[in-house]
């Protein structure tokens, strides 16, 4: 026997009856503008004024009044503070003013004004790097391979704290004399990425069902192309460390100079005034394993760092959360930092781990491109400044026979530490890069960190008494069943 509970259908009956009778009221504010506002439906919700509707009916069409689209509800108290500041809401039924249930507003639009400006933070923030490392930091550079090919120097450049009085008396040279070489070492790095990325294109990698061959693969793909155009571009790099280390007070800075030089190396002339000078093919390998070791390393060292990098960023938005009280609603802070804060951070954290990986693969790798140098220099006549004092120039008179003369050569005269010669201005080089990404995450952060005041409740006037049971949005939920 089917037994019906007849008080709840008759209060059921009873309050659609009210509601069907009902008309809808909604008053939106213009300050701030209601249109910033988003609910699950992804529309506007009305544009700021007064809206009459006859039949509850009627108003289902909007946004505000889809309550299927409730989601997330937060606490009465928080929920209505934030709502009531925009969207006030009443129905009106036999001459009494029932207040409605808000609706949960899902999120905020996000500016695209704020957008852009998290894009634009971000590509400045990678050309400031790119920059400072290869223009404005460049004489740190100068004065390493100085030091490096330096077979005579007294003072090794081990810390930063010998090199700033050494750098500070060759500037008395003029810029000329602390960026030189700086146009052949933007050609250089130039020609390697031109390359790299037009046989990127024309080798592709062949796809499989196994990931880890597929990685295998690309990462054989990528050293065999950038070991290709290292090779291509090997003589610019000789040309480029000529350069950088010719001494402005004793050569005229003809850059056709290098390039005769690097054209001879290809020719060993037995007998000539050049004799000491090593032909290219006898260092070209070195050069290239130097290259390819320290690309690989790289890239090594730069799938470690990021993703621990990312992982401690993500525990530190989590810890902030955790520990924010709530004053707003907290998914509009979510949406703001996914959509403009989250690219931000994780442009800098890859430019960290970039910065990061290039210093310890050169720390790493630094003995072999001392030994490099010293035979690029050899026979070509070099004059370079005076890496003890500043002041002055030294001619560079060197007798190796190969790779590993020179680094015997090296070992027994100069100690193992004449491999690390001028290593102090790698760490300086990589501490001001490091100092000034820093500070400037710290100044862009300022301006994207989304800022939200704290909620004040509106001020409603003449509020209507309310003598009968509110109507929810359960109820209403319940009518469109019905």
């Amino acid at each position: 026997m089917l037994r019906i509970n007849t008080k709840f259908l008759q209060n059921k009956i009873a309050r659609l009856w009210n509601i069907i009778q009902c008309f809808m009221f909604i008053q939106t504010q213009d300050n701030p503008d209601p249109n910033n506002l988003k609910f699950l439906s992804g529309k506007q919700v009305l544009e700021s004024g007064t809206k009459d509707f006859s039949t509850i009916q009627s108003a289902y069409c909007l946004p505000i009044g889809k309550t299927k689209d409730i989601v997330d509800k937060k606490s009465k108290t928080e929920f209505e503070q934030f709502v009531q500041k925009f969207i006030h809401i009443y129905i009106h039924s036999s001459g009494m003013e029932n207040p409605l249930s808000y609706p949960d507003v899902v999120s905020r639009t996000t500016s695209s004004n704020s957008k852009q400006a998290a894009n634009n933070y971000a590509a400045g923030l990678q050309v400031a790097s790119l920059f400072s490392e290869y223009v404005l930091l460049y004489p740190l550079d100068v004065l390493r391979r100085q030091s490096q090919i330096n077979n005579e120097a007294i003072k090794y450049h081990l810390s930063p704290v010998t090199v700033f009085p050494v750098l500070f008396k060759l500037s008395a040279q003029g810029p000329s004399g602390l960026w030189k070489g700086v146009l052949s070492s933007l050609a250089y790095h130039g020609l390697v990425i031109a390359a790299d990325n037009s046989m990127q294109e024309i080798i592709p990698v062949k796809k499989t069902k196994s990931n880890r061959t597929n990685k295998i693969r690309t990462i054989v793909r990528d050293l065999t192309i950038r070991t290709v155009a290292y090779t291509l571009v090997s003589p610019i790099y000789y040309v480029m460390i000529i350069e950088s280390v010719q001494s402005m007070s004793a050569s005229d800075g003809n850059i056709l100079d290098g390039l005769r030089d690097a054209l001879i190396r290809f020719i060993p002339l037995v007998g000539s005034s050049r004799a000491k000078m090593l032909p290219i093919w006898q260092i070209l390998l070195p050069t290239i394993g130097l290259m390819a070791g320290r690309y690989l390393c790289e890239k090594f060292l730069y799938e470690i760092i990021l993703p621990t990098l990312n992982a401690i960023q993500e525990a530190d938005r989590y810890r902030k959360t955790k520990q924010q009280k709530i004053t707003h609603l907290s998914i509009d802070d979510d949406y703001e930092l996914e959509e403009n804060v989250l690219l931000f951070e994780t442009t800098y954290a890859s430019i960290i781990a970039r910065i990061a990986s290039t210093f310890l693969s050169q720390a790493l790798f630094y003995p072999i491109e001392t030994v490099i140098h010293r035979l690029y220099v050899q026979g070509v006549r070099a004059i370079i400044d005076n890496t003890d004092t500043g002041v002055g120039v030294q001619p560079i008179n060197t007798n190796y026979f190969g790779f590993m003369n020179c680094l015997r050569s090296i070992e027994e005269t100069e100690g193992s530490a004449g491999l690390y010669k001028g290593f102090g201005c790698v760490f300086l080089k990589f501490s001001f890069l490091y100092g000034g990404m820093l500070l400037a995450h710290g100044i862009a952060r300022k301006f994207i960190q989304p800022t939200v005041s704290s909620i004040q409740s509106p001020i409603i006037q003449s509020l209507p008494n309310w003598k009968q049971t509110p109507v929810t949005t359960a109820d209403l939920e319940a009518t469109r069943r019905w």
